[in-house]
């Protein structure tokens, strides 16, 4: 899971859980996983901006990409203008992991809605390592 600054793109905070399944012959990540989720991210930065500019409603904007291999999910959490994102096996359940991650999001902004605007303006991310636990 990927918390990021939506304002600068900053990654956040990270955490791992399980790694993906995978075919045997297929021994790590591949780098099309990994372009997928960053082109998937940069699409959907681009579409929340676009929304805002035109005045929508950006209060529960999710995105979900399915790939051979993995699912993407994306979940923007407008009051602290993060992103929370995912890459898991395809065949786990979207709906759970985006419950989630809108949970997780909620509670980030709960905790760190000061430390947040200070940490954009100093670029200082260690204070989010607290936070950790609470993901699990």
């Amino acid at each position: 899971m990927y918390l990021v600054d939506g304002d600068s793109a900053v990654l956040l905070l990270e955490k791992s859980f399980q790694p993906l399944k995978r075919p045997s012959s297929q021994k790590e990540l591949g780098s099309g996983v990994i372009a997928e989720f960053f082109s998937a991210i940069n699409s959907f930065i681009d579409e929340i901006q676009a929304a805002m500019r035109k005045g929508r409603d950006i209060s529960n904007m999710n995105r979900t990409l399915l790939a051979e291999n993995s699912a993407v999910t994306m979940h923007y959490q407008p009051e602290a203008r993060i992103l929370v994102s995912t890459i898991s096996d395809p065949d786990d359940d979207i709906d759970v992991i985006i419950a989630a991650s809108k949970k997780i999001a909620e509670r980030f902004w709960k905790t760190h809605r000061e430390s947040l605007e200070e940490s954009r303006m100093h670029a200082d991310k260690v204070v989010f390592k607290a936070f950790l636990p609470d993901i699990e």
